[in-house]
């Protein structure tokens, strides 16, 4: 199988991409006295690179060993700069990670790291990557179809992820959820069908802003987090994912610091047309479905067009700075009553207080463990 990076191609994406002159791409087609010290380099700046999105032990194992060894339906391109012996990014992509008829030929970006800024200080790195991803799908003959796909890792509440992939050109495709493509319904499969490469140069050579994005995208601080918990929260209703609701909830209360604002719109009115007190339920009533939606257009709507000022004045009526010992109080309770009114037999991401005896729950059942590894993207 022929490589999807090539140097030919990489070399021509340089010649166009005039922003940063001092960058250098390697790929696998680089020669080995180049490529093999980058590896441990990579994993040991990990933390630094990824951002602390992804573990050592798994990018290692389980992605770089691939990436860099004969396994052909893996592929990567590293971004490096000129007197920092430590790449600032790399990408990894994946022929086939969708296993539908129409998308089995389908190279995706299986992992994307980028620092936030270079020692030069540079900037836009991910984008930079993702760009050459476009640009060889494009320009590469061998790669049909001419389709680009990714997972949004953590779905709407990525709204900076979001906003960076939208610029390029991605649009939100909820038809890849499934056991066949993209399985996690936490995050968000996105793609690109039409690739305009003068466009995209442009845009990364910064004389073009990009297309358009959602309102989420628009949206800033805390109030954009919490319209994305509501686009989430959405997603699974409206997919029959209910297991996720209260995984997710855990993930929120890392980043989201009000906790008051979310019970009172979005768990009370969940609880008070699901019937959640006493009752088990394992569909969502129609007419919450139809509250949230009305509620997410709402927000996205008003908060979307209002000038700084009024916005900063609206946010700070709305969310409030809670104690830490008050949020986790709150996740407390808000997992109880979750678990007695939902009936929920495993979670995508496993609340730590559930596990004891060796793994095993307080029935001595085993713990489901989700086997798929969720990137970070």
């Amino acid at each position: 199988m022929a490589p999807f990076f090539t140097k030919e191609i990489i070399n021509q994406f340089l010649g166009e991409f005039i922003k940063y002159r001092d960058i250098d791409i390697l790929t696998n087609e680089d020669d080995e006295s180049r490529l093999e010290p980058l590896l441990p380099i990579i994993v040991e700046n990990a933390s630094e690179i990824c951002r602390g999105s992804i573990g050592d032990e798994y990018l290692e194992n389980t992605i770089l060993d691939r990436a860099f060894g004969e396994d052909t339906i893996f592929d990567t391109a590293i971004l490096l700069e000129a007197g920092d012996p430590v790449p600032i990014g790399f990408i990894v992509v994946e022929k086939g990670e969708c296993k539908r008829e129409d998308y089995q030929n389908v190279w995706s970006v299986n992992l994307i790291c980028a620092k936030e800024t270079s020692l030069a200080g540079k900037s836009g790195l991910g984008q930079v990557l993702m760009g050459l991803y476009l640009y060889t799908i494009d320009r590469n003959k061998k790669i049909q179809p001419k389709t680009a796909i990714l997972e949004l890792a953590n779905g709407y509440i990525n709204a900076g992820g979001l906003a960076s992939y939208m610029k390029l050109g991605f649009v939100v495709e909820e038809k890849m959820y499934g056991s066949d493509c993209f399985e996690d319904y936490g995050n968000l499969p996105m793609i690109v069908n039409h690739l305009d490469t003068p466009k995209l140069l442009a845009i990364l050579n910064g004389t073009d802003s990009g297309y358009p994005k959602l309102p989420i995208c628009n949206i800033r601080g805390d109030l954009q987090l919490y319209l994305g918990l509501c686009k989430n929260l959405f997603t699974f209703i409206n997919h029959d994912k209910l297991g996720y609701i209260e995984s997710r909830y855990e993930l929120a209360d890392k980043r989201i610091i009000n906790f008051d604002l979310l019970e009172k719109s979005l768990y009370q009115q969940y609880a008070t047309t699901n019937g959640i007190a006493g009752k088990r339920r394992k569909k969502v009533d129609p007419a919450y479905k139809d509250w949230l939606s009305a509620y997410i257009a709402n927000i996205e709507t008003h908060f979307a067009t209002l000038d700084q000022s009024e916005f900063n004045r609206k946010v700070k009526e709305l969310v409030t700075p809670a104690p830490e010992k008050k949020k986790t109080e709150v996740l407390i309770n808000m997992e109880r009553r979750l678990r007695s009114g939902l009936h929920i037999s495993s979670y995508p991401i496993k609340i730590k207080r559930q596990r004891s005896h060796g793994g095993r729950s307080k029935k001595n059942k085993p713990l489901k463990r989700n086997k798929r590894k969720t990137r970070k993207i």
